[in-house]
């Protein structure tokens, strides 16, 4: 092949190389060829090795200058969607701040009606207790009317108590906190969460097994974004079991391990590949259709958990479910090592 041929050939394997033509033609038409070809320079014979070498020091800085370039174009790429993905969560973080105040309010006005109706029916109670009909194999029909009515207000204290329970939980969770931390049993935020999601897992026809250790060592911790990190898993367990069809469970188990207290949430949905295991814990990942979910949720669980010392897993199959295991350090195992 001709010299340029061989140059074209290059370039078009390798467009980033730089070639220095060397060549026996002094005709200028030749050199134009050449550069035209896309040559980075043009030498003839015989050479001068102080030409070459500053030829081929220039064709180092071009591409020194290139790598340059191309990292800082790479930086700032990154920069930018750093940027963005920022901008997105203080939205959302924006978003969540006015649900809690708004939740905080309903939370406020719901209570005291509770409050007047779980006193009526207190009231209501006493009285039917007071006057109890005397009973007589005659009229047993009066004496179950009587029972009837007091069983009733008795349900509705038992609920009322329950509203006002998760009354008080939504109010605590929707407060901000900060990010205070205190000795705490890990079993409280796994409760409070199970306890505002409890009736809309029974409708979503899937049910709930708690294998919950007693006496558990406390660790050190946030209530308010633990809480957050169990319903964050709650919804998620929900949707994938929801789209599997069948009927859904949900296990969530704590207990010690070395050092350690272990919280498990499983479940028995979709599951996961490899591939979407390794991505579930990235901001804005997610395997929902566009709109339904950012994919925020689990990058703020492995956020707050990071920021409790302890660390987070999943594993999981397609079609058998996932679990979710995470490790916060004892609070004792903490303060020997801070007296060390």
């Amino acid at each position: 092949m001709e010299g340029t041929e061989v140059l074209e050939k290059i370039k078009q394997e390798t467009p980033q190389a730089e070639v220095i033509m060397i060549t026996g033609h002094g005709a200028v038409e030749s050199a134009i060829q050449s550069l035209r070809a896309g040559a980075f320079d043009y030498i003839t014979k015989p050479i001068e090795y102080d030409e070459l070498a500053l030829s081929i020091s220039r064709a180092l800085e071009k591409q020194l200058n290139i790598t340059e370039r191309k990292q800082a174009e790479e930086l700032l790429g990154k920069t930018y969607q750093e940027l963005k993905d920022t901008h997105v969560q203080l939205l959302q973080a924006g978003k969540m701040a006015a649900i809690g105040e708004m939740a905080s309010g309903i939370a406020h006005e719901l209570t005291q009606p509770l409050l007047g109706i779980k006193g009526f029916a207190a009231a209501m109670l006493e009285e039917l207790k007071t006057f109890q009909p005397t009973e007589t194999p005659t009229f047993p029909e009066i004496q179950a009317m009587h029972e009837r009515p007091i069983k009733d207000i008795e349900v509705i204290l038992q609920q009322t108590d329950r509203m006002v329970a998760i009354v008080n939980n939504v109010r605590q969770f929707a407060r901000a906190s900060g990010v205070e931390m205190s000795l705490l049993d890990i079993n409280q935020p796994i409760e409070g969460a199970l306890m505002l999601f409890s009736e809309q897992l029974r409708v979503h026809n899937i049910t709930v097994k708690k294998s919950l250790a007693q006496g558990l060592p406390e660790v050190k911790g946030n209530a308010n974004q633990l809480q957050q990190v169990f319903i964050n898993l709650i919804v998620n367990a929900r949707d994938a079991m929801d789209a599997k069809g069948d009927e859904g469970q949900l296990i969530v188990s704590t207990g010690v391990d070395t050092g350690c207290v272990y919280a498990q949430v499983e479940d028995n949905g979709i599951g996961a590949d490899a591939e979407t295991i390794s991505k579930m814990f990235e901001s804005f990942f997610t395997t929902k259709t566009k709109g339904e979910s950012i994919g925020l949720g689990l990058s703020i669980v492995d956020r707050i958990i990071r920021e409790h010392g302890g660390t987070i897993n999943v594993q999981g199959k397609p079609g058998r479910g996932c679990k979710f295991t995470m490790h916060l350090p004892l609070a004792a195992e903490e303060k020997g090592d801070e007296n060390e």
